[in-house]
């Protein structure tokens, strides 16, 4: 259960965004990402029901390694099912903006299942077929490029939001960022994750990225 204390939230001008991850909670049906069965509200908190992963953080997995790093084989493993589940939330036009360790939880069955949307922006998403160009040399050729399916959310956005060790270079710059934040914090997470760095000297804009934006 995720709860959401309403006073917090009226302070802070979050209503919004705990409005918004029920609605994407609501939206979503895939093994690797969590299921909404229920929301209430108290006289001072927000409650959301979701699953529950007896396993925790993939960062605490992380943290309990010999090395702090994970091993080859576990580290395809994670990542290639972080990839399925965030190529399903683009198909459905949410940008994630806060794959982190800290987020990527590990159901019962030891697969993954991200947690945490109050970050994440929802757009609109048109899926696409491209079918690769054929001239006369190629039909001849026994292997022909496979069509390519292609769907990421459309709209930019311009908000200044994310974890600050996993914000891609646009976030920062304010140029305007899309469904591409979500790779470049994969670049960062799951088997990299205890090789970040961490900035000793923080400008005022940044120390603030983690819970800002709209």
């Amino acid at each position: 259960m995720k709860a959401m204390d309403k006073g917090l939230m009226l302070n802070r001008n979050k209503v919004h965004r705990a409005c918004a991850e029920r609605e994407i909670l609501d939206m979503l049906d895939h093994p690797f990402l969590p299921a909404l069965y229920a929301s209430f509200q108290t006289k001072t908190h927000i409650c959301l029901i979701t699953d529950y992963c007896p396993g925790g953080e993939l960062f605490m997995l992380l943290d309990r390694q010999p090395t702090k790093v994970l091993k080859e084989d576990a580290a395809r493993f994670y990542a290639a099912e972080v990839v399925v589940a965030l190529e399903y939330l683009h198909c459905q036009g949410i940008i994630y903006r806060d794959l982190k360790p800290e987020n990527v939880l590990l159901q019962s069955n030891g697969h993954v299942s991200l947690t945490d949307f109050d970050l994440s922006c929802l757009t609109s998403c048109k899926p696409q077929l491209l079918i690769p160009d054929t001239n006369e040399k190629r039909k001849h050729h026994k292997r022909q490029e496979a069509p390519i399916f292609m769907a990421e959310p459309m709209r930019a956005s311009n908000s200044f939001v994310g974890t600050e060790e996993y914000i891609a270079p646009e976030i920062i710059t304010g140029a305007g960022h899309t469904s591409a934040v979500d790779w470049w914090a994969l670049g960062k997470s799951p088997s990299k994750a205890a090789d970040v760095p961490v900035v000793a000297q923080r400008s005022q804009k940044q120390a603030g990225v983690t819970r800002r934006g709209k």
